[in-house]
């Protein structure tokens, strides 16, 4: 039987980058490897602090991203499904 990933809810939530799972990159614990992800792409090392504490709704992540790096997209981030 074969079956076909449609999204990453339900039983396939765990591969989401959402994911509540702890992550150490570059010697930080993240929350989650969105928030991971999104803090490696801030060049100013002591924002990256900021990213370390995300988890509650993923979209925070990619707004402080966008925040920190004066992103046009935080006026109108994506919406993510959770």
């Amino acid at each position: 039987m074969n079956s076909v990933v449609k999204g990453f809810q339900g039983r396939y939530r765990f591969l989401s980058n959402f994911y509540p799972y702890p992550v150490e990159f570059e010697g930080r614990k993240y929350l989650s490897s969105e928030a991971a992800y999104q803090a490696s792409k801030v060049i100013v090392e002591h924002m990256k602090g900021q990213f370390l504490q995300l988890n509650a709704l993923p979209s925070l992540s990619f707004l402080l991203h966008c925040m920190l790096t004066n992103s046009r997209l935080a006026i109108n981030p994506p919406r993510i499904a959770s």
